[in-house]
């Protein structure tokens, strides 16, 4: 099937030129939900380019059917990367991404190597209102060569994933500025996150700070017995933790490679939290 965009308005959707990049993408990759800009050799959008292998949908939650059209055309076939969320143009309405994580379970992106779910673009200096990304366990089987992974806002994972060329993980529940959100992340997505097999990783950014409500969060007990990740070369976790969990991770075989940058001053208890570990 053809990918049907006629829906957005042609102020709201642009593809990156040769010149000027945003942000140094690709050219060809395509933006619903962006206003074009010249500037940042961001021109209109009146079809797909031929070499387009990166698209953007920056309309919200509610741009099921544009996302559905995507998915039943042959374009992920093709899809390098792929963002869904929303931007500082704010163009877009609602917050919950849930059925539209769920849609993206359903179709196999073979050459997918980037996804970026419930982002909130930044064309200007602003800050970010995040919401609810919804179930994540199914995008495993559908996403075989992922590398990069970025999660923003709250989301559910039931068991661990594999991902096993997967460098890049990051989860960002709440920007602190706006305090928009979509709730706490549940302890055992978290905990499932890290107890994920991702041999490949370099770069672990999780982020589950929420104000004094937060729930207290776990890392499992491989990451202090073994190097589940033997390449990392980056890591920082922030959040509501158990007592004793940051320093048990400064001394795991996790931490430690050479070079590595370790960031965990912000594993911190919310105020009248209990400490230890039940």
């Amino acid at each position: 099937m053809r990918f049907k965009f006629d829906s957005v308005p042609a102020e709201q959707r642009c593809y990156q030129s040769d010149t000027g990049r945003f942000q140094n993408l690709p050219s060809g990759d395509c933006f619903f939900g962006a206003r074009p800009d010249a500037s940042y050799g961001m021109l209109p959008l009146t079809a797909i380019p031929q070499d387009a292998s990166g698209f953007h949908f920056y309309l919200g939650g509610r741009q099921q059917a544009l996302f559905e059209s995507f998915l039943a055309s042959e374009l992920p076939q093709r899809t390098e990367r792929l963002l869904v969320g929303n931007s500082s143009d704010d163009l877009g309405s609602g917050r919950d991404y849930s059925r539209l994580t769920a849609a993206l379970a359903t179709t196999e992106f073979p050459d997918l190597e980037f996804l970026a779910l419930g982002v909130w673009q930044l064309f200007c200096n602003s800050h970010c209102l995040y919401g609810r990304v919804g179930e994540i366990d199914a995008l495993a089987e559908v996403t075989p060569k992922l590398k990069r992974l970025e999660l923003y806002g709250n989301c559910a994972l039931q068991s661990p994933l594999r991902l096993p060329s997967l460098e890049v993980l990051t989860l960002i529940v709440d920007d602190e500025v706006t305090g928009v959100d979509g709730g706490a992340v549940d302890p055992e997505t978290v905990l499932n996150l890290l107890s994920s097999d991702f041999p490949n990783l370099q770069d672990l950014y999780i982020d589950v700070r929420i104000g004094s409500e937060s729930p207290r969060y776990s890392v499992p007990d491989s990451m202090f017995e073994s190097d589940v990740f033997p390449g990392l070369r980056r890591i920082e976790l922030a959040g509501n933790f158990h007592d004793g969990d940051k320093e048990r991770l400064l001394n795991s075989p996790v931490v430690g490679h050479s070079g590595q940058t370790v960031s965990l001053d912000e594993m911190r208890h919310a105020p009248g939290a209990a400490g230890m570990r039940e």
